[in-house]
């Protein structure tokens, strides 16, 4: 048998075609690492403003927390003052309540001293007896003429002590 030979022959494009696909594909080439690149980039900035809006979401839920914190703390400070002040104003109409009680007592003190120095004055004129009526005479034992006109039902009823008054009241 006779061996055959197979002869191929294969055409080799001309030079410059050949120039032309290998500078296409080196252009190729460039672009593509250029494209990776800038999606690298693309990607990276991405991600640093999703991180930067994450932070700053956080920040502003941080402080959105932290005011809401604020609030409350007021308005309990608030309902606080306003207990205070209720307390304040009861306290007000207690002492109002006190200082017109001791004015009272005061004043019919007052009156209680002016009937003993009148009922004294009346008996010194009765008697005719004009030289007891001096400032210091007018006011000297008038506890023990409180005494005598109590026993003789000159004063009126009801009459208190300021100082008992306020025992009492507290």
């Amino acid at each position: 048998m006779q061996a055959k030979t197979i002869h191929l022959h294969i055409e080799a494009p001309p030079l410059p075609d050949i120039l032309e696909l290998v500078s296409a594909y080196n252009d190729t080439r460039c672009c593509v690492k250029e494209s990776r690149e800038l999606v690298t980039t693309l990607t990276k900035d991405l991600k640093d403003k999703i991180q930067s809006i994450s932070k700053d979401r956080a920040t502003h839920l941080d402080s959105s927390l932290k005011l809401s914190a604020r609030v409350e703390q007021l308005i309990k400070q608030e309902g606080e003052c306003i207990v205070t002040i209720q307390q304040l104003q009861a306290d007000l109409a207690w002492v109002e309540d006190t200082a017109a009680v001791i004015t009272c007592s005061v004043n019919d003190m007052l009156l209680h001293q002016s009937n003993l120095i009148v009922t004294k004055l009346q008996s010194g004129f009765l008697d005719k007896d004009w030289s007891f009526v001096s400032q210091i005479d007018a006011y000297q034992n008038l506890d023990d003429e409180e005494e005598v006109a109590a026993e003789a039902g000159i004063l009126s009823e009801g009459v208190q002590d300021p100082a008992m008054v306020c025992a009492l009241r507290l």
